[in-house]
């Protein structure tokens, strides 16, 4: 299977987690330029740099008919008094086909695939968490921010700066804020993450087609989001950032050209985007498909 476009992360809730990354439009564009800053270490958020800041608002969510319209995290699926619940899944491996399933499948994942990550078992317990991540997959599949499905991956520590001889770049510490992420994406067997992604995938497929995608397959928008991120150019040296307003962008013109989504990984630093896309391609050989950067 080949797709080409600008094209978890991932095969599996695993994967999605990973896709995270990756990944903004300047919103400050046509604001005065500000005098840099005392020629001392600055310590403060990266505004549209930084991947989990603010999201914009009336960011699009997908290209189907959803659109964003809250920061708070989608609410767990309830039945009506005419909902029919489909019967739970009859085994171990059997494929997983409602949203109720997926998430009790997904909490036993956290504790089996990602046991060495306690966090993980945390976020799999969030209301709608993998309807959260169908929807971040899908944002980086067209190029957009995930954040807004993903704060929970937002780091504690403040982006930093450092004044050089000739300007500003991004301190090295501001990388290391998204070692954890980046270890729990490449956590686990990529036979036994691409073996969880095929059990869900009926499941995902729903939480998709919610997204306004009536006849489409969550597939398609995965390997899609796939390709984004391994089109993620690798800075070879410091990276240099300018101000704009109270934020700041990518000095080189051809890194701040680059989608929402892709900025969203070069914001956690060359080593980290080299193993998100080491494991992107690992688990593209797992699941036997071929993956097209754009």
């Amino acid at each position: 299977m080949m797709l080409g476009r600008t094209a978890l992360f991932y095969a599996a809730p695993p994967v999605i987690l990973g896709t995270l990354f990756a990944v903004y439009r300047t919103w400050f564009a046509g604001e005065g330029e500000k005098p840099l800053p005392p020629p001392t270490e600055i310590v403060q958020p990266l505004g549209p740099v930084d991947p989990f800041g603010a999201p914009a608002a009336g960011a699009v969510a997908g290209a189907g008919s959803h659109t964003v319209a809250s920061s708070k995290p989608l609410s767990k699926p309830t039945d009506t008094p005419h909902t029919v619940r489909p019967p739970p899944p009859s085994g171990p491996g059997a494929p997983v086909t409602d949203l109720e399933s997926a998430a009790g499948v997904v909490q036993e994942l956290a504790g089996g695939l990602f046991a060495a990550f306690p966090e993980v078992a945390e976020w799999a317990r969030l209301p709608g968490f993998v309807s959260q991540l169908v929807h971040a997959i899908d944002n980086i599949a067209i190029g957009g921010s995930p954040r807004l499905y993903l704060a929970f991956l937002a780091p504690k520590q403040p982006f930093r700066a450092k004044q050089v001889a000739d300007g500003w770049v991004i301190d090295p510490a501001s990388y290391s804020r998204y070692d954890r992420a980046v270890a729990v994406f490449c956590a686990g067997d990529p036979a036994s993450v691409v073996a969880a992604f095929k059990r869900l995938e009926p499941a995902l497929d729903l939480a998709y087609r919610k997204l306004g995608y009536p006849d489409g397959r969550f597939r398609t928008s995965l390997l899609t989001a796939a390709g984004e991120m391994l089109a993620v150019p690798v800075p070879t040296g410091p990276v240099y950032v300018v101000t704009g307003g109270p934020t700041y962008s990518f000095a080189d013109p051809t890194l701040q050209a680059q989608s929402d989504a892709r900025k969203h990984l070069l914001r956690t630093g060359p080593e980290n985007t080299r193993k998100v896309q080491a494991r992107i391609r690992a688990l593209a050989a797992a699941l036997k498909v071929e993956i097209v950067a754009p």
